[in-house]
């Protein structure tokens, strides 16, 4: 079942603001039995739709069938997918009537399309102690949380500077503890609680503190989960990270090519420097293999400037990892507001297209966008993924 993150933050900040907000679960029913349960509460003046660019075309027959049922009711859209669609969520509005843009944390109740819509002043989302409480939280798996958000790095692909912005904000340590006990106290104790920060816990000096607060409130019974950048590791963190009992870590290479890698990923520099950043990885990797945390390693294939030999470099180099490593390869998408996608011009546009109106599934191949042939990317993909 989808992390429910979102939908927690937009219910706690709308009971804030003074509404009254009621949460329905419909991700396990069908369209029928998910409409006859909005249809038993008790009163709606507005009705919101967490949804995402994957299921966006989806999203929209259900909001349309939707209205046959309710009349004349405001339908809202939001989700953390939306703050850089806005131009193609505006042509959509007959079907919303408003829609979340900037989704918190980046601000705290969004900015929203059609601004008749009633919203209080905008306060940070860091202050937030409990985004829970809308949510029977035992009914899922999976949880997503965050001690941070925003990131300095602004890969030109990465949607986390244009969601969340450049800034890193940090969430106040108290907070970070009063939401984790609470999770402890409601979810199954078999779920997986996975921090999402971009560059986990926002800071290299707060590493240590974040970690004894998931090592003082969530028992070993849970799987823990972070994600971060190579630069924040290194063997005393793994060491520390062990002891709070951390399950995973999850690490954006991006790329296994070191040309390639110096060129595209900030942070890197010289074409040497990319080597040694390679070859931290595996060392990073095998260090986690031997602290029982299993590493994580994401790889992006397809990215405009990639070539046939950059992307056998990343294949040789995702192969030579230590047995144990989890690797995913997914293939690149612009994100409207990066400066990649900028570059494309219209070939984004109607990737992005394709994909909102269903013709084209997010994380699908987007041959039109790269000169390597599909056959060879697909290929690439199967070598280099082990999950």
């Amino acid at each position: 079942m989808y992390p429910p993150h979102a939908v927690g933050i937009t219910a706690s900040l709308f009971e804030r603001a003074g509404w009254d907000v009621e949460c329905i679960d419909c991700t396990s029913l069908n369209t029928i039995d998910a409409i006859s349960q909005i249809l038993q509460t008790e009163t709606k003046h507005l009705i919101g739709i967490g949804t995402s660019p994957a299921s966006y075309h989806n999203d929209i027959s259900f909001v349309i069938k939707l209205r046959e049922s309710i009349g004349d009711i405001d339908i809202f859209s939001f989700g953390k997918g939306l703050g850089f669609l806005e131009k193609q969520f505006d042509l959509n509005q007959s079907v919303y009537q408003y829609t979340a843009f900037d989704f918190p944390p980046k601000s705290a109740l969004p900015r929203f399309s059609n601004s008749e819509l009633l919203v209080p002043e905008r306060t940070h989302f860091m202050g937030a102690v409990n985004d829970w409480d809308h949510l029977d939280i035992s009914e899922y798996s999976f949880l997503s949380v965050e001690a941070s958000t925003g990131c300095y790095y602004n890969c030109n692909w990465c949607p986390y500077p244009i969601t969340q912005g450049k800034k890193v904000h940090c969430k106040d340590l108290s907070t970070i503890r009063d939401e984790l006990l609470y999770i402890v106290q409601f979810a199954s104790p078999k779920s997986t609680i996975q921090f999402r920060d971009p560059l986990f816990p926002g800071s290299k000096e707060r590493v240590y503190p974040v970690l004894e607060i998931i090592k003082s409130c969530i028992p070993p019974s849970f799987r823990v989960g972070i994600e971060t950048r190579l630069e924040f590791l290194n063997e005393e963190v793994i060491s520390f990270a062990s002891s709070a009992n951390i399950t995973n870590i999850n690490l954006g290479i991006e790329f296994g090519d070191p040309k390639l890698l110096s060129d595209m990923k900030p942070g890197i520099g010289s074409v040497k420097s990319a080597l040694a950043y390679l070859e931290k990885t595996r060392n990073i990797s095998e260090l986690c293999l031997q602290y029982g945390i299993q590493p994580f390693v994401m790889f992006m294939l397809g990215i405009p400037g990639e070539s046939i030999a950059s992307l056998n470099n990343t294949i040789k180099f995702a192969q030579s990892l230590p047995d144990g490593v989890a690797i995913q390869a997914s293939f690149f998408i612009p994100i409207p507001g990066t400066q990649i996608f900028n570059d494309l011009g219209l070939l984004g546009e109607q990737a992005i297209d394709s994909i909102l109106k269903g013709h084209l599934k997010a994380g699908e191949l987007l041959s039109a966008i790269t000169e390597i042939p599909a056959n060879l990317l697909n290929d690439a993909k199967e070598l280099v993924q082990r999950l």
